[in-house]
């Protein structure tokens, strides 16, 4: 078989039931057709040469650090907890981004210049909390500056 000769990535998924196989690709990356298998047919998957557990994804990662001080498990506690508010602090910023660059895409200047003045606090905002980097945010400012007078 083909799949034998390869070597295969096994993650125990969310279903306790079944078994997540991915098929390396030639340069490396895990393919992204995943086949579920039951672990009733594991035995059958067992004779496989080389079989090797998948990388755990970063929360996996993150959970499975043993603090060693009281102080370092607490910070892997709030570092959990501000990622998850960075992660919706960014999904926010870009939404107003894309505002922008879908009024600037339908050629409605005023529309963009809305968003783009709305935008403006947003990403200001970001600087401000530490998730986006002042030089970044004046380049994005810049440049839908531009394409909105462009207009």
């Amino acid at each position: 078989m083909v799949a034998a000769k390869r070597q295969l990535c096994l993650n125990l998924g969310q279903d306790r039931n079944c078994l997540t196989i991915r098929r390396p690709l030639a340069n490396g990356r895990a393919s992204r057709g995943v086949t579920r298998v039951y672990l009733a047919f594991l035995h059958e998957i067992e004779q496989f040469n080389g079989l090797r557990p998948a990388q755990p994804n970063k929360e996996q990662r993150s959970k499975n650090y043993m603090a060693n001080t009281p102080q370092a498990r607490k910070r892997i506690r709030r570092n959990q907890r501000r990622a998850v508010i960075n992660g919706n602090r960014m999904s926010r910023i870009r939404t107003f981004v894309k505002q922008v660059e879908a009024a600037i895409d339908g050629g409605d200047k005023a529309a963009a210049a809305e968003a783009l003045k709305a935008a403006q606090p947003e990403l200001a905002r970001g600087v401000a909390r530490g998730v986006l980097h002042k030089n970044t945010v004046a380049r994005k400012l810049s440049r839908l500056t531009k394409r909105v007078a462009a207009l």
